[in-house]
């Protein structure tokens, strides 16, 4: 299976930063998508919300591991994606 995945960043404080992701399908809207938020001090990863029907949490695992990567460089993105 494809994964075309959108992240945005939503929030963002001193310690941590929120971000909103979810699939590029049709048959999501953004009212479907997910969030999670990352300690930007210890990358620690906890998710809020879920993306709608995605009991595996298939798009939360590709969307955190992309943003964690970038905090392991020494950033963290506005927006990004995943795609595979």
């Amino acid at each position: 299976m494809a994964y075309h995945i959108e992240i945005l960043k939503i929030e963002e404080t001193d310690k941590v930063v929120k971000y909103e992701f979810g699939p590029t399908s049709s048959d999501y809207c953004r009212s479907d998508y997910g969030e999670f938020v990352i300690d930007k001090r210890t990358g620690e990863m906890t998710l809020v919300r879920m993306v709608k029907n995605d009991s595996a949490n298939k798009f939360y695992l590709r969307a955190s591991f992309k943003i964690l990567t970038c905090w392991r460089k020494g950033y963290l993105p506005k927006n990004d994606e995943w795609a595979s």
